[in-house]
């Protein structure tokens, strides 16, 4: 994990998401980097008190990442965490756990800082992938293949159950032509 949050500690330009499933939500780790505050500020509003910053940052974060279903239903957001002090991760980044109501995830739209950062790449990692999905102005979503997420360890799995066998046949007329 520490290896999918070492690179590039300081590009204005890459934020990183974890998601995963948890019970009857899906949970996003974000970490953004420190531009994000600089994306926010230029979203204008009556007052700019920290906690209208944190409106600000709801309301984009509900705008700029879209969970679905395979019916194309959307997740709605539930909460928003701030997460303190976290050792892991980058120098100057913001980190928080986005809580999504849904399961059957399929599709997922992240859009976040596209709009301010022309080369700005979103990095996705996903319990069930071995690489990062990757977002970005041009690529705003992806689709999770649910069907074939366990399909390397079942062609694995059949491969040795084949070679077991084959094994298994040698051995036995190996044994019989002995006798």
């Amino acid at each position: 994990m520490f290896l999918f949050f070492a690179g590039h500690a300081h590009d204005a330009d890459k934020a990183y998401f974890k998601i995963h499933k948890e019970a009857d939500n899906v949970v996003v780790f974000a970490e953004f980097p420190w531009s994000i505050r600089k994306v926010l500020d230029n979203i204008k509003t009556e007052n700019s008190t920290d906690q209208n910053l944190q409106i600000r940052l709801l309301n984009y974060i509900k705008k700029n990442i879209i969970l679905e279903n395979n019916e194309g239903d959307r997740f709605p957001i539930v909460n928003i965490e701030f997460l303190k002090n976290r050792n892991e991760g980058h120098h100057s980044t913001v980190n928080y756990k986005i809580f999504f109501k849904g399961d059957r995830l399929f599709k997922v739209t992240n859009t976040i800082m596209c709009d301010y950062f022309k080369n700005q790449q979103n990095y996705h990692e996903l319990s069930n992938v071995s690489h990062p999905k990757i977002t970005n102005a041009e690529n705003t979503y992806f689709i999770i293949n649910q069907n074939n997420s366990n399909i390397g360890f079942k062609y694995y799995l059949s491969i040795i159950l084949v070679l077991f066998i084959i094994i298994s046949i040698f051995l036995r007329r190996k044994l019989f032509f002995r006798q």
